[in-house]
C-alpha cells in the first residue's frame, strides 16, 4: 500500500512517501479502512517532531482523522459491512 511514513523524529523532511508499505494485520476486534482522504492535525505534527516523555514505535504511518470505506473486518466485529463508508 501507499502511505507517508516516519522513521525517525524531525521536520517535514523525515516524512517519506513509499509505494511498498505492506497492509497492516488487523485483530479480532478491529477493521481495516481504505482511505480517500486524511488530515493533519495538532497530534500529527507533536509526533513527528517528538515529544518528552512519549515514546513512539517506528516506523509510523502519521494521520488518525481519516475517511474512507471498510476493506475488511475482524471476526469479532459486529454492526458494520465491508464498504461501509467510515470516518475516524
Amino acid at each position: 500500500m501507499k502511505a507517508i511514513v516516519l522513521y525517525e523524529h524531525g521536520g517535514p523532511e523525515k516524512l517519506l512517501y513509499r509505494t511498498d508499505v505492506p497492509h497492516p494485520v488487523i485483530a479480532a476486534n478491529e477493521v481495516l479502512i481504505n482511505a480517500k482522504a486524511t488530515g493533519v492535525n495538532r497530534v500529527d505534527l507533536v509526533v513527528r517532531s517528538g515529544y518528552p516523555g512519549i515514546t513512539i514505535a517506528m516506523p509510523h504511518i502519521p494521520g488518525g482523522d481519516i475517511a474512507g470505506a471498510i476493506a475488511r473486518l475482524g471476526a469479532d466485529v459486529n454492526g458494520f459491512s465491508i464498504g461501509d463508508r467510515v470516518v475516524t
